[in-house]
C-alpha cells in the first residue's frame, strides 16, 4: 500500500439516479457502474476527484442548448463537479473536451492527484486526459467497458467510425486499463497490462430477491433491460409459442422493441409489460419470478468488448438464470448458467424447460451463484482488486 491515500482524478457522466438526470441519453446501467466503481474505489481507501458530465440528448432532440455546471455530492467521499457545455451537435464534443481539459487543469493543480482515470475513452473525454497525462507526465489508466464496433453495436455513422478509430489508436499508448472484457485487451491493448472486471454488484443489488416460492399455479419468466435485439427480446416472445400455457413472460424495460412487447401483451395474457422499473419495482418483479433470462446475442451484437452487466445482478438474485454463451462471457460464470445450444427461440424454450423439469436443482444452483457473486463481484470486493492493480502496475 501507499503512505497515503491514492488521489485519482476521475472523469465520466455519472450522475445521481433520479427523475431530473433521466434523459433519453441516460443509461442506468453505465450509471450504476460508476457509482459502484468510485464507491469501491472510495471503500478501498483512495481519495477520488470527478468531474463529470450530464448525458443529455444534443439540441433539438433535446430543449436545451445549454447544460450548466454544478456541483453534486459524489458516492462516499468523492468530491463531484458537473461541468458545463454547448449541447448542439458536434460543438458538444468540442465545447467538453474543453471544459475537461480546463478544469482537468485546475482540479491537477489544486489536488495533486497520482492517477487520471476515466470511464471509456471518448474523444471528447480521453483526450484532455492523454493531453493531461503527457504534459504532467500522470499515469492514464480508463475503465473501459464499451467499445462500439460501428455497424454492429452502434450506427455504421462518420462519429461512429471516429470514435471506434480513436480508441483502437489510444489504447495502446496507454500503460494500463481496467476493462469489461477480456477480449478489449487482448485485441485492441496486445502486451499492456490490464484487469479484467466485467461489472460488480452495490448494496442494493445484494438485496433484490427474497427466497424463490416454492409454489404456484403459473411459471413467471423474467426479463429486465433493454428491449432491443441484440437482448433477444423478439426470441422471447417467439419462445413463447414454444411453452406451456402456465407459462408467464413479465418484461420491463424500455428500447426499440417496446411497441413489439406492448402488442404481444395486447394480445397474449401471458405477456406482461411492466415498463422502466426503477430499483424498488425490480425487486418486486424478481420476487414474483421463476427464472430469468439472459438472451444477449452474439449473432446479432459484436459482444467481443461489452458485458452485459445485468447479468451479474440477475446472478445475485437467487434465481435461476438461462443464458447465451456470447464471446465475453467468462468461463468462471459457466456452472451458474443454464446455457442455450443457439440463439433460436426453440432453444430458449428448451431451456426453460430444462429448467422447469429441474427445479429444485436448479435453486440450488442458484443460491450457488448467489453466493459467488456477492463474494466475487461486489463493487466492494472490486475497488480493492482495482486500486491494488493502480499501486502494484502503474505506481
Amino acid at each position: 500500500m501507499t503512505q497515503r491515500p491514492l488521489h485519482i482524478l476521475f472523469i465520466g457522466s455519472v450522475v445521481p439516479d433520479t427523475p431530473e438526470y433521466r434523459t433519453a441519453a441516460f443509461s442506468r446501467a453505465g450509471n450504476l457502474a460508476q457509482q459502484g466503481l468510485l464507491a469501491g474505489l472510495d471503500g478501498a481507501g483512495a481519495d477520488i476527484t470527478v468531474l463529470a458530465f450530464q448525458p443529455v440528448p444534443a439540441f433539438p432532440r433535446s430543449p436545451r442548448w445549454w447544460v450548466s455546471g454544478q456541483r453534486l455530492p459524489g458516492p462516499g467521499r468523492c468530491e463531484q463537479r458537473l461541468v458545463a457545455f454547448i449541447n448542439v451537435p458536434y460543438l458538444k464534443q468540442v465545447s467538453l473536451a474543453c471544459a475537461l481539459l480546463i478544469q482537468g487543469w485546475r482540479q491537477i493543480q489544486r489536488g495533486a492527484p497520482q492517477v487520471l482515470m476515466s470511464y471509456n475513452v471518448n474523444t471528447f473525454t480521453s483526450a484532455p486526459l492523454l493531453l493531461l497525462s503527457r504534459l504532467l507526465r500522470l499515469p492514464y489508466v480508463p475503465v473501459v467497458y464499451d467499445v462500439d464496433v460501428p455497424g454492429a453495436t452502434v450506427p455504421d455513422g462518420p462519429l461512429q467510425r471516429l470514435e471506434y478509430r480513436w480508441a483502437a489508436r489510444v489504447l495502446p499508448l496507454l500503460p494500463a486499463a481496467v476493462t469489461g472484457t477480456a477480449l478489449i485487451g487482448r485485441e485492441l491493448m496486445p502486451g499492456r497490462p490490464t484487469l479484467v472486471v466485467e461489472g460488480g454488484l452495490g448494496p442494493a443489488q445484494q438485496a433484490y430477491a427474497p427466497a424463490p416460492r416454492t409454489s404456484g399455479t403459473t411459471f413467471d419468466v423474467v426479463f429486465a433491460g433493454a428491449l432491443e435485439t441484440y437482448n433477444g427480446v423478439d426470441v422471447l416472445l417467439d419462445a413463447m409459442t414454444w411453452l406451456p400455457t402456465h407459462v408467464r413472460l413479465h418484461v420491463a424495460g424500455q428500447g426499440g422493441l417496446r411497441a413489439a412487447v406492448e402488442a404481444a401483451a395486447a394480445s397474449d395474457d401471458r405477456v406482461v409489460y411492466h415498463g422502466l422499473l426503477d430499483m424498488d419495482g425490480l425487486r418486486g418483479l424478481y420476487a414474483r419470478g421463476d427464472l430469468l433470462v439472459n438472451h444477449r446475442s452474439d449473432e446479432r451484437l459484436d459482444s467481443r468488448y461489452v458485458f452485459p452487466s445485468k447479468l451479474i445482478e440477475y446472478l445475485a438474485s437467487g434465481l435461476p438464470v438461462v443464458s447465451t454463451r456470447f464471446r465475453s462471457l467468462p468461463e468462471e460464470y459457466l456452472p451458474f448458467l443454464e446455457v442455450l445450444s443457439d440463439e433460436s427461440p426453440r432453444a430458449l424454450a428448451e431451456g426453460i424447460e430444462r429448467v422447469m423439469a429441474a427445479l429444485p436443482a436448479a435453486r440450488m444452483k442458484a443460491r450457488q451463484s448467489q453466493e459467488f457473486v456477492r463474494t466475487h463481484k461486489s463493487w466492494a470486493f472490486q475497488g480493492r482488486r482495482i486500486l491494488s492493480f493502480l499501486e502494484t502496475v502503474v505506481l
